[in-house]
């Protein structure tokens, strides 16, 4: 039986399995998919027409040109806003289209 010290939560548990399953890719894809609204707001997830992650680079689609620079200006901070929401750095680069 473990004791309290060598307990892990839940996510941890599940991130691990993932880990060891090589699943990693397709869960990272999916973590940042579902944050974006969040991390974002509803104002720029609705001008989003489409996002996937590959590779450590977060490709982004907009159907807003004046949001596309806005956020072609604040590539690193929407990196390190992500990557603060996901509790690790995955997102290294944002290519957005």
């Amino acid at each position: 039986m473990k004791t309290s010290r060598d307990a892990m939560s839940m996510a941890d548990a599940i991130k691990n399995y993932i880990k060891k399953t090589g699943k990693e890719k397709g869960f990272q894809n999916a973590e940042i998919v579902s944050a974006w609204p969040e991390v974002m707001g509803q104002a720029v997830a609705s001008r989003t027409e489409k996002i996937s992650f590959y590779k450590g680079t977060l490709y982004i689609k907009l159907n807003s040109a004046p949001l596309k620079n806005e956020l072609v200006l604040s590539r690193a901070q929407v990196a390190a806003r992500l990557n603060e929401h996901l509790g690790e750095t995955i997102v290294m680069n944002i290519n957005i289209g």
